[in-house]
């Protein structure tokens, strides 16, 4: 929703002042992958140029998982280009989809 600018304005003025969206690739292959959602590395990038234009603080969060811990240093210079306030990086817990699908996500 934050890659509509006027939706950002309206969270905004309605009384937010933190957005903490999730960006979990580097690249758009990557995180639509990751996602399952097709272009939602765009939207979310998208969202966090719209939401810092407005002055707006970003606290990102990705989750470290086989396929992107090797790009750990590429999501991080992503995300201090788009200048976001904070972000951290939270392994995977091994539970539901994740601890049934194990040997493909948790990295070692």
């Amino acid at each position: 929703m934050f890659s509509s600018l006027d939706f950002c304005k309206k969270t905004i003025e309605a009384g937010a002042t933190e957005f903490s969206p999730a960006l979990h690739g580097y690249c758009k292959e990557q995180h639509d992958y990751l996602t399952q959602a097709k272009g939602s590395f765009n939207q979310t990038i998208k969202g966090i140029i719209n939401l810092k234009s407005l002055g707006a603080i970003v606290l990102t969060n990705t989750v470290v998982v086989k396929s992107n811990y090797v790009n750990i240093p590429e999501i991080a210079e992503l995300l201090v280009r788009l200048d976001v306030d904070q972000f951290q990086f939270a392994f995977v817990h091994a539970i539901g989809n994740a601890l049934r699908n194990f040997d493909n996500i948790v990295p070692s």
